[in-house]
């Protein structure tokens, strides 16, 4: 199966199952299910152009589950590059994109997120909702980091994550 074979009933299962979500992603989304369309996107616009779609969902009325659905799409089908990944990391943590930086993290990342909040939690006691809240804020990169450093911190200050 082609890429465009495969965007093409990925197109049709979305529609058929989400066709009144579809109204409220376009235009930020949906042509990115359109594999040349996806191409033609300049490559320095792919960051803004995912944070913008995730807010657009974050931003809207969908049921939570839905939410969540139609951001594993925008994951799926907007690949970034290290670098925009970074420009990305940062879009999300300006104020204009706080919905969406709940639901830009992947499900990846929000296992890293758990194990690593388990972790601090195993080694420092039960976190502090301000503590959570900091760790939640973090990118894929930071919560790297900060796994690294558990492995020699003796509190939660040398984290950066109480004061």
């Amino acid at each position: 199966m082609t890429q465009e074979d495969h965007d093409q009933r990925l197109k049709e299962a979305v529609k058929s199952k989400f066709s009144d979500a579809i109204d409220l992603l376009t235009p930020a989304w949906v042509p990115w299910f359109d594999y040349s369309k996806r191409m033609r996107l300049a490559e320095e616009a792919k960051a803004k152009a995912k944070a913008d779609a995730l807010q657009k969902i974050a931003t809207s009325a969908e049921p939570e589950m839905r939410k969540y659905l139609l951001c594993e799409c925008v994951e799926a089908y907007l690949p970034l590059e290290e670098v925009q990944m970074k420009e990305y990391d940062q879009l999300l943590l300006t104020p204009t994109y706080q919905g969406a930086r709940k639901y830009g993290k992947t499900s990846y990342e929000l296992g890293q997120l758990e194990f690593l909040r388990q972790m601090l939690a195993c080694r420092f006691g039960p976190l502090s909702e301000a503590t959570i809240r900091r760790l939640e804020a973090c990118s894929q990169a930071q919560l790297l980091e900060l796994g690294k450093k558990l492995l020699t911190a003796t509190a939660l200050s040398e984290l950066g994550l109480e004061p």
